[in-house]
């Protein structure tokens, strides 16, 4: 089974596909998609993009996607 774990943000987009093979894991893939773009929205295109490249060329059939942690700090939020 290979699933793929995404950590998500709107500057960089971390990602790592695992393999289960048996009882152990291997790893396939993993990476920061971080586009310089200078708007939220051309960016966003671009980790759309880069992600939907990911998830074709592995074949996932799970994804995991961190839970978005909004603090201290509502302006992060």
């Amino acid at each position: 089974m290979i699933v793929l774990g995404i950590d998500p943000g709107s500057r960089r987009c971390g990602y790592g596909v695992v393999a289960r093979e048996g009882g152990r894991l291997r790893i396939l893939a993993s990476g920061v998609l971080a586009p310089r773009a200078p708007g939220v929205a051309e960016r966003l295109a671009l980790i759309l993009d880069g992600l939907d490249a990911i998830i074709r060329s592995s074949g996932p059939a799970e994804v995991s996607v961190e839970q978005v942690f909004a603090g201290v700090s509502p302006r992060s939020a």
